[in-house]
This record gives C-alpha cells, sequence and structure tokens, in this order.
C-alpha cells in the first residue's frame, strides 16, 4: 500500500469520527500520523514495527492499524464507522471546505437522505436559516455541492495512470498490440473513462470475460466494445483487426470536437495516423494535441517540450516550512535525479498553517543557503520564497526582504472567493511588485476538490508579459495550474512559463511529471519554457530580469 493511500485511510477515518463526535484527541493523533505519512519519503507499509514507533506521533495501536492496512487492504474500525454512518454524510465528508460538525448539522437538522435533496433544502433557502449559516454561506454551499456533483466520476490523470497501466500489462500477453487511447493518450488532467485499444484474439476476449468485461455496441464506433460496467470510472476496451489498428487508433484518440473539425481525416483511405493526416492535407497533429480547434497552430512531435529538456527544480519546500525534507536531503534527491539546479522557495509568515517563514527566519535560511553553494560548487541553490498575495494584492514580505532573493514566486493561497473582477485585480497588483519573479498556480484550483477562482486569465497573463514575470505550471497533480488551454497565449504574449514540481519532500520532485505531460498538451516548446534552461543560464535571466526592473543597477 502506497503511503498516499495510507495518508488517506487515516484522514478518512479521522474525519468520521470527528462526524460521530468521538474523542477529540485520538481525532488529532490519526489526522497528525496521515499529515506525517503523507509528508514522508520513506515507504512506511514497508517500516518494521520497531521503526515505525520509532517516528514520531506513531505509537503501538497506530502501527498496528498500519500493519493491518497493509495486511487486509482496510481497517476493521473504519468499516464499523461507515456502517454506522448514513450514506449522505459519507458523501458530504469527501465534499472539500465542508467540515465534519458542519456535515453533522446539515444532515441532523435537514434530514436529507441525499447531495441531491441538500441542494434542494439550498434552493428552498433552508440552510440560510440555520445557526451559524447566512445568505452567502448557504450560496457557498450550493457551489460546493454542484461541483462536487459533477466531479463524480472522474479521476485526476495521475490517479488513473496507474489503473490503466495495470488494465494494459494485464492484457498484453493476449494480443499483439494494446495501447491507450481517449483522454488518456490525450493526456487529460481529469478522465471520466480509462480506454485501451486492443488488436482482436479469442484469448484477449477471454480475458476480458474472467476479468468482468462485457462486450456492449456504440454507434460511434465500428469496432466491437467491451466495458467494465462496475468501474468508476468506466473502462472501455475497444477491439480491431490489426489492418485497421492506427485508424481506430486516430478515431478513437482525437476528442469529438476534433473529429468533427477535421472530418476529412474520416474520408481517407490510408491506414497509418501519419499518412492519413498526409492524405487529409493536414500537419500531423500529436495526440495530446487533439482536442477543439484552437487558433494556434499544432507542435510537432519532435519540437514539444519532454521531461529530459528540463534542467532545475523550481518551487520546493523544505523543513523551515512545510517540507518533510531538509535542504540537504532536498538537494541530493534533485541532483540524484540529474537536474542542476533548486529554488529553495519556502511560504511567508502569513501561511501560518504551513509554518511560514519570519523575515529573521527567512534571512538565516538564506545565509544557510549561501553556505551550502561555497560547499557545493557544480550545483546551485537559489534563494527564493513563496510569498502569499494578500487579499488586495500587495506581498507578504516587504520589499526589502524580497530584495536579498534570487527568485519571488507570488501565490495566493486564501480568500478564493471572490468575484472575477475582484480576483482580476488582486493578482494585477501583485504582477506589478516589481520583485516578483513568477506567479505561482494563479487560480488556487484542486482538481476535482475545489474550484478555485477565476480571474481574467488573458489580462493577468498580458500583464506578466508586460512586467516580464514568469508564470507556473504548478505540476503538482492536485494542481496543474496555469491550465493548459492558457499556456499558448501565454507564449503568444513572451510570458515564460515555468514547469514546477511544488515538492514538498524530496519524492514530491517526481510531480515534474505531470506538469510536463499537462505542456506537452499544450503544444510547449523547450524555448518557451523558464526551467528549461542550464544553471548559469537560469541565473543570468533572474538578474537581467531584475536589471530590467530597476531592482540592480
Amino acid at each position: 500500500m502506497t503511503n498516499p493511500a495510507l495518508a488517506q485511510a487515516f484522514s478518512d477515518l479521522a474525519k468520521l469520527m470527528e462526524y460521530r463526535g468521538e474523542n477529540a484527541f485520538k481525532i488529532r493523533s490519526y489526522q497528525n500520523v496521515a499529515d506525517t505519512i503523507k509528508k514522508g519519503d520513506v515507504d512506511f507499509a514497508a517500516l518494521p514495527k520497531p521503526e515505525l514507533l520509532a517516528v514520531e506521533g506513531i505509537g503501538a495501536a497506530i502501527a498496528d492499524k498500519i500493519a493491518e492496512l497493509v495486511n487486509t487492504g482496510q481497517l476493521d474500525l473504519y468499516r464499523r464507522y461507515v456502517e454506522d454512518t448514513p450514506a449522505v454524510a459519507l458523501q458530504l465528508l469527501t465534499v472539500k471546505g465542508l467540515g465534519a460538525k458542519k456535515v453533522r448539522q446539515l444532515v441532523a437538522e435537514l434530514q436529507v437522505g441525499s447531495v441531491g435533496e441538500l441542494l434542494q433544502a439550498v434552493d428552498e433557502n433552508r440552510v440560510a436559516g440555520l445557526k451559524g449559516w447566512s445568505g452567502v454561506s448557504q450560496a457557498k454551499l450550493r457551489a460546493q455541492l454542484l461541483f462536487f456533483q459533477e466531479s463524480q466520476a472522474r479521476l485526476r490523470y495521475a490517479s488513473a495512470l496507474p489503473l490503466a497501466e495495470a488494465l494494459l500489462a494485464s492484457l498484453r500477453p493476449h494480443t499483439s498490440r494494446v495501447e491507450f487511447t481517449g483522454q488518456l493518450r490525450r493526456q487529460a488532467i481529469t478522465v471520466d473513462a480509462i480506454e485501451l485499444l486492443a488488436i482482436y484474439s479469442e484469448p484477449l476476449r477471454a480475458a476480458l470475460a474472467s476479468q468482468g468485461f462485457v462486450e456492449a455496441f456504440d454507434a460511434g464506433y465500428a469496432i466491437a466494445q467491451f466495458r467494465l460496467l462496475e468501474s468508476v470510472p468506466p473502462q472501455l476496451i475497444y477491439l480491431t483487426g490489426e489492418a485497421a489498428f492506427e485508424r481506430e487508433w486516430l478515431t478513437t484518440t482525437g476528442s469529438p470536437e476534433f473529429l468533427d473539425d477535421h472530418a476529412a481525416l474520416r474520408d481517407t483511405r490510408e491506414t497509418t495516423e501519419t499518412q492519413i493526416f498526409a492524405e487529409a492535407n493536414m500537419p500531423f497533429v500529436p495526440a495530446p494535441q487533439r482536442e477543439p480547434s484552437s487558433p494556434y497552430p499544432p507542435t510537432p512531435a519532435d519540437k514539444v517540450i519532454a521531461i529530459a529538456d528540463i534542467r532545475g527544480v523550481v518551487h520546493a519546500h523544505t523543513t523551515a516550512s512545510d517540507g518533510s525534507a531538509t535542504l540537504d536531503v532536498l538537494a541530493k534527491a534533485v541532483q540524484a535525479a540529474g537536474y542542476t539546479y533548486l529554488t529553495i522557495t519556502d511560504h511567508s509568515r502569513a501561511a501560518f498553517y504551513a509554518n511560514g517563514l519570519t523575515p529573521e527566519r527567512r534571512r538565516a535560511q538564506a545565509a544557510q543557503i549561501d553556505a551550502y553553494n561555497e560547499q557545493h560548487p557544480g550545483f546551485t541553490v537559489f534563494k527564493g520564497t513563496e510569498v502569499d498575495i494578500l487579499r488586495d494584492g500587495t506581498l507578504d514580505f516587504a520589499d526589502e526582504i524580497l530584495a536579498e532573493l534570487d527568485i519571488v514566486i507570488a501565490s495566493v493561497h486564501s480568500v478564493l472567493d471572490m468575484t472575477p473582477a475582484d480576483a482580476t485585480e488582486r493578482l494585477l497588483r501583485a504582477i506589478a511588485n516589481p520583485y516578483v519573479t513568477m506567479l505561482g498556480h494563479p487560480t488556487g484550483r484542486l482538481l476535482l476538490s475545489r474550484e478555485g477562482y477565476h480571474p481574467d486569465m488573458p489580462a493577468v497573463l498580458a500583464a506578466c508579459a508586460e512586467h516580464a514575470v514568469a508564470v507556473e505550471i504548478n505540476a503538482s497533480p492536485m494542481r496543474l495550474d496555469l491550465d493548459w488551454t492558457y499556456v499558448p497565449l501565454a507564449v503568444e504574449l513572451g510570458v515564460k512559463i515555468s514547469i514546477n514540481p511544488d515538492a514538498h519532500s524530496a519524492t514530491g520532485i517526481e510531480n515534474i511529471r505531470h506538469g510536463v505531460l499537462a505542456a506537452q498538451k499544450a503544444g510547449l516548446r523547450k524555448g518557451d519554457c523558464l526551467n528549461c534552461l542550464e544553471a548559469d543560464e537560469f541565473s543570468a535571466f533572474l538578474l537581467s530580469r531584475k536589471r530590467a526592473r530597476g531592482i540592480l543597477q
């Protein structure tokens, strides 16, 4: 069992216990161990009990529960709570921003049995009449519930990928070829179906039947379709003949809008994808870019950024704020992964929940980084911060603190319920600060969990271009923000994109992979990606930008 799965199990248990009004100390201990496991760089499932007991916050009872999860895949205590908890409460406890106490109040006082019934209560204005609620909080709840409903039966790409890879591996022995198709092949940031295309064989048909797949028929496809009915999201396998494979691969890969916009692709006689595009007198469109028509031409596959093009790790947190790795540990992991520089961007003081740094602690960390660089020639650690953009658009650190740093990433972490106009103005004011190097996760969204807010992104990107501020694709699979759909506009305006892992642990640098996948979908080129620069080039960029903004002479 993976660390994220273990952490989620304890977090879910803590929520259920809080809903049931159980002992606050036990609840806090389970939530704390969830946080410890989530941030850890060791495989907790593989640790012997003595080593588990040596971890702060893990006692004998929790160590036994970890063993139970590893050995059985579940917790009996959690199962018992689930059996005694209304189904609607179990659903509502997964709604981002809706705490256990509020859930208990809504279920008990409104006597609702489903999310739909709660939405009805909202529309009848019954929530606003409850203690602690208002018209504003009721409207916010309505938006949360609608977002929850729309997000069901979808998975983040990072969550769907291991399921799809396991399915692919199980089918490979039974066919001469099987490949990802549909949203998986397009590298969609979230997927509502796991789709594979395979060459037909009788052993493959038998293997599908043994796994619970049933044959279905869909007028949209001229090939056999097998569906795992109870899977969420659905798992679909398309079977075709060898000669027709690539034609059907093209048909099942492209979005419906892409295929409708390029109907000539359906009328060709050729069989390989490359030949089909050529016969249709179209430039070849790489699979990730086969989405609805865009005013931007497709980027050729050999020009699209690859993970090997990334040279440095930008946006990382250490134990100084809410990371789990020290500077030394993180730097070693970055070098072991083949990168040549690292920016340390721990949180600023307003992020109290993340142990944000005071100005004094920030200066102490800068001195630590200077000492590290002196002792480790050939690898560069840049001094930085992820500074909070406050509600009015000012920054959480004064200019004299920011002036001491190599890089400043400005991000919003709070007050995400602003109007689009206010959200835009907030970002524009931050971008205009001459010390801001980069805008972090511009909308604050958490995929399938929190919608974030909706600034006028064209205006925000135009301001970034005006003030020479880069924009990150935050590569956390929970964020992938800036959304890939805005990347071509940013590039057209001359804004540099940085693919940042937002690493909170040594293993967190692996998030870069997910950011690159999103960037490939946008057709980003190496030359438009800031952290494709070598360390000396990256340093020169930072210095030249400061000179251009009048910070350095």
